[in-house]
């Protein structure tokens, strides 16, 4: 067996990026002196693929996700999840409501909530992710790395990846590049996404449901804020709210009867029959 000393920068690379995998595999102690877990088989196979297929210049250990969720432009929000190993890292989840666009623009959209990311990232609020995976194709891609320009985030690797054949988009590459559905690579991906999609969605929802409850209440005459956050306080939602007697409403304070009838007038009662 011949051994020989690596010679020039690319041989030297590959002989640190080989200790650094090995160190991951078997556990290691990080700068601040803590001793880290070591990867598992499966978590290692699916960053140590991730990385060749991308290019990447370390192996992946913490990948961010960002997905934009709204209904024709309505209560847009956005959602960003961390992978930490494989496995998320819910200490890192944000959330966003996109107050910057008007109507549906899934691509500034996306900008604000990067942009937003990336403020926190240059002030140390947060870690920068060795990936990030923005949901869709070149266009929320672009949007993305513009966002993140003139930040450190602008060092972290970008990539976009698309739902319908789970294509990926790299940067300054026309053509997407598709890998097995069964790689490793590809099924980390795709649950890193579903679990942003999972996100947006439910916060998509949950802004949904206020705007829905405080607009109703909202209609009510001489009903004021304070009244309004009462009667939420006491019944939960304005569904619950429509199920009341028209004495419990009454008992809440600063309502008593007159404005209960007109409150039960107003939102209807939960057999679609007003009081």
């Amino acid at each position: 067996m011949r051994v020989r000393t690596p010679r020039g920068t690319s041989e030297r690379a590959l002989v640190r990026n080989a200790r650094r995998n090995a160190a991951l595999l078997l556990g290691r102690e990080s700068e601040d002196g803590e001793r880290e877990r070591p990867l598992s088989r499966n978590e290692f196979d699916e960053a140590l693929e991730l990385q060749r297929e991308l290019g990447l210049p370390t192996l992946p250990r913490r990948i961010r996700a960002f997905d934009v969720s709204t209904i024709q432009g309505r209560h847009t929000v956005a959602s960003m999840v961390t992978f930490r190993d494989g496995s998320p890292f819910k200490g890192e989840y944000r959330r966003f409501r996109i107050e910057s666009v008007a109507g549906q623009d899934d691509f500034a959209s996306m900008s604000e909530a990067v942009g937003r990311h990336a403020a926190r990232v240059q002030e140390g609020e947060i870690e920068p992710a060795d990936l990030i995976v923005i949901d869709g194709g070149v266009g929320q891609l672009e949007a993305a790395r513009k966002a993140a320009a003139g930040t450190p985030l602008e060092r972290v690797p970008f990539i976009g990846l698309a739902k319908r054949l789970e294509e990926i988009f790299l940067p300054g590459r026309h053509d997407s590049l598709l890998l097995p559905r069964r790689s490793p690579a590809v099924k980390l991906l795709m649950r890193l996404r579903d679990e942003a999609h999972r996100f947006a969605v439910g916060y998509h929802r949950l802004v949904r449901t206020k705007a829905a409850r405080a607009s109703a209440l909202d209609k009510v005459p001489g009903l004021g804020p304070k009244r309004r956050a009462l009667l939420l306080q006491k019944f939960g939602s304005l569904e619950r709210i429509r199920r009341q007697p028209l004495d419990a409403i009454a008992s809440v304070p600063g309502i008593g009867v007159r404005m209960a009838e007109r409150i039960l007038r107003e939102i209807g009662t939960a057999n679609g029959v007003n009081a």
